[in-house]
C-alpha cells in the first residue's frame, strides 16, 4: 500500500532526490510521508521545497521568508488542515501548508472564508512553528459571520 494518508502526491516529486527501493520502503510504511523522506537522508526539508516549487510551479515559502498573516483562521481549522493564512485580500485568503493539494482543506477554507483559497507550500516544521505564535493576539478573520461563529 503506498502513500495512502493524503501524501500521495509526493512520491512523484521524490523520485528525484529518493532511490526507488527507499522511497518504495518509506512510501509503505510511513505515517508522514514528507518526515520520512527528510528522515532518509536524502532530502531536506529545502531541497524538497525546490523540487515542490520546480514540479508544480506553486509560491514556495522557506523559513524565515514569511511571517503568517496578522488574519488568523479559526484554531480548529489552523491546526486540523495544518495551515497559516499568510494573505487575505477581499476576493482571495492565500494560506501556508504542507499538503497543497488537500481539496477537502481547500473547499472548507473557500466556505469558511467567502473567499477563492489560494496555496503556497511550507514545510510542515514551519507550519508547526507559525500555529502558536499565529493565534497569540492577531485580528480574527471574519468574511462571513455565520460560517466563522459555527467554525470557531
Amino acid at each position: 500500500m503506498l502513500a495512502t494518508n493524503g501524501s500521495a502526491w509526493l512520491i512523484p516529486i521524490l523520485e528525484q532526490a529518493i532511490p526507488q527501493k527507499v522511497l518504495e520502503s518509506i512510501s509503505e510504511s510511513a505515517d508522514d510521508l514528507w518526515a520520512a523522506a527528510v528522515g532518509s537522508g536524502y532530502v531536506t526539508d529545502e531541497e524538497l521545497l525546490a523540487l515542490i516549487g520546480n514540479k508544480t510551479g506553486m509560491h514556495v515559502i522557506r523559513h524565515g521568508e514569511m511571517a503568517p498573516s496578522r488574519f488568523v483562521l479559526p484554531e480548529k481549522l489552523a491546526r486540523g488542515y495544518s495551515v497559516v493564512a499568510i494573505d487575505a485580500s477581499p476576493g482571495l485568503l492565500e494560506v501556508a501548508t504542507s499538503s497543497p493539494f488537500d481539496l477537502d482543506c481547500e473547499r472548507t477554507l473557500a466556505f469558511w472564508s467567502g473567499k477563492r483559497v489560494r496555496f503556497s507550500v511550507a514545510t510542515p516544521g514551519t507550519i508547526d512553528r507559525w500555529i502558536p505564535s499565529y493565534e497569540a493576539g492577531r485580528t480574527r478573520l471574519r468574511t462571513s459571520d455565520n460560517c466563522a461563529r459555527s467554525c470557531d
